[in-house]
């Protein structure tokens, strides 16, 4: 379920019913155990069509299962399900391990979106409840670090995991600010804006920026390297114009809150020239 849709038996794969609909009937089974009525799931899956039409589609679907999943789906003239003691589904046993506080093999189950693929109005909700899972069970991971680094590294993978949540993003920064890395947790703000205005045309939230504003404030004036400084030693012979450029983005990257990204660079031993 976490990634397209796959069946096994005894490890061996079984190539799944080309029938969508069967896909989606084999979905909802497999999220919501137990036996189901007729009448209501053929509502549930099929609210667009009249109750005749949802009951002769369940019917096909469940023909088109068949042959993949033989006695482990159970049905009768009243209600369809699964056989729930001979069937493993990826999606529950993460919700079990993930209570059970075994995050790491709760995560390694997961192998991309939930029933990828298939787009069905309660197949997006479902989707979005996993992914809400995923979330906490990483926040909570997060939380119950035994150090600085480990809750540092699982802050990357939740930004890892969704490139786009400001949530996460937030984590990392203060992660970062409270390693002392300030212009990495500035730079990881940075590379949030430029990816929600390129891929959701937006700007971070007021919430986002006042936590970049607040680094940037709390962040110590960075002292001018020392070959950036006029001074009499190892002067650019020549090189006014360098030098004059050189100073003005080490200007601009202190108003901006980088100094700490720039300054070995800036700081590297420049070649001498003559004139």
């Amino acid at each position: 379920m976490l990634g397209e849709l796959r069946i096994e038996d005894g490890g061996a794969p079984v190539a799944p019913p080309e029938s969508r609909r069967a896909r989606l009937l084999l979905g909802w089974l497999a999220l919501h155990p137990g036996q189901h009525a007729r009448g209501e799931l053929a509502a549930r899956l099929r609210p667009d069509v009249l109750d005749e039409s949802a009951r002769s589609s369940l019917r096909q679907a469940a023909w088109a299962l068949r042959p993949a999943l033989g006695e482990a789906l159970q049905a009768d003239r009243g209600s369809i399900g699964l056989a729930d003691e001979d069937v493993w589904v990826d999606a529950r046993d993460f919700e079990r391990l993930g209570a059970n506080g075994d995050g790491e093999a709760a995560l390694a189950l997961v192998r991309g979106a939930l029933l990828a693929g298939l787009d069905d109005e309660w197949v997006l909700d479902a989707r979005t409840a996993q992914q809400h899972a995923e979330d906490a069970l990483l926040e909570r991971m997060e939380a119950a670090a035994e150090d600085a680094a480990g809750a540092l590294a699982i802050a990357r993978r939740r930004v890892e995991r969704d490139p786009l949540s400001e949530e996460a993003h937030r984590a990392l920064m203060t992660r970062q600010a409270e390693a002392g890395d300030r212009a990495a947790a500035l730079l990881t703000y940075q590379r949030l804006g430029e990816r929600l205005r390129r891929e959701l045309g937006v700007a971070p939230s007021s919430v986002t920026r006042e936590l970049a504003a607040a680094l940037r404030e709390e962040a110590p004036a960075p002292v001018l390297p020392p070959r950036l400084a006029a001074g009499n030693r190892a002067p650019f012979v020549g090189r006014q114009a360098e030098l004059a450029r050189a100073r003005a983005a080490w200007g601009e990257a202190r108003e901006h809150g980088y100094g700490g990204l720039l300054r070995p660079c800036l700081a590297a031993p420049a070649p001498r020239h003559s004139g």
